[in-house]
Formats: C-alpha cells, structure tokens, sequence
C-alpha cells in the first residue's frame, strides 16, 4: 500500500514499523491500520478464538505482512465412506470477508 510507504532516509533510516489492528480483542478503539476480516465460511468455531492478534508488519516500501498463529476448525461434509477405512476424503475451505460477503 503506498499510503504506508515512507522514505527511511527522512525518518532516521527505520525500514519497519508494526501497527495495531482493528482484529486485535481491544477492538477499534486502538486501531492503527485496517486489517481485513478474512474468515472460513465454514468454520466450527469463530476465528477470533482461535487465532492469535498479532499486529500487522509495514516495511518501508508499503508492503504488508500479517499472520496469525493458531488453529482454525472447519465443518465438513462426508458423503459416502464407502471404501472405508481407505477412502480418499476431502474437505474444502471457503475462505472470505464476513463484511464484504453480501450475505446480509
């Protein structure tokens, strides 16, 4: 993000910077920077317990990098288990944002 890009030569050469965001439990009331809200559709539990907060983060040059630690659980859907217990299964992982999703 550009926005975020600063020049570390003017800023006594810092090339990092970490901010608080709005996902962390305190909510928006600290917010640093917007951090979207990127959930499983079908996930057992909510993601904001079983993932970590941790704060996003910037480099110099705009980039972003945001990771969370933990586990997520996810519900699926077996059809069949036929061949058991040699079965193949699989179970996918719909991931999206609950604000964006037009689902409401």
């Amino acid at each position: 993000d550009q926005r975020l890009s600063w020049d570390p030569g003017k800023w006594g050469g810092v090339t990092q910077l970490q901010f608080l965001g709005a996902s962390l439990p305190a909510g928006a009331e600290v917010t640093e920077i917007w951090l979207p809200d990127v959930q499983p559709y079908n996930s057992f539990t909510p993601i904001h317990n079983t993932l970590d907060p941790v704060g996003a983060m910037v480099q110099s040059d705009g980039s972003i990098f945001w990771s969370r630690p933990g586990m997520v659980d996810v519900m699926c859907k077996f059809s069949g288990l036929a061949a058991f217990p040699y079965d193949v299964l699989k179970c996918a992982i719909e991931f999206g944002g609950w604000s964006m999703s037009g689902g409401f």
